[in-house]
């Protein structure tokens, strides 16, 4: 059972570095990273603005 579970283990992490290499790889996951960090980007300068004595909410 021990050798089972060994070979069912390594082939599960070969799958997901395959599954993780064909992700990162694809258009659609460059694309959505960096919406995802320009939203991010939007949603901290809204939250954050002037906070810490900088930006327009300061003045």
């Amino acid at each position: 059972m021990r050798i089972q579970n060994g070979f069912i283990v390594v082939i599960t992490v070969i799958l997901a570095a395959l599954m993780t290499a064909g992700t990162i790889h694809t258009e659609q996951f460059s694309q959505a990273s960096v919406a995802g960090s320009g939203g991010f980007d939007a949603l901290a300068h809204a939250l954050f603005d002037g906070l810490f004595g900088v930006g327009p909410a300061s003045r």
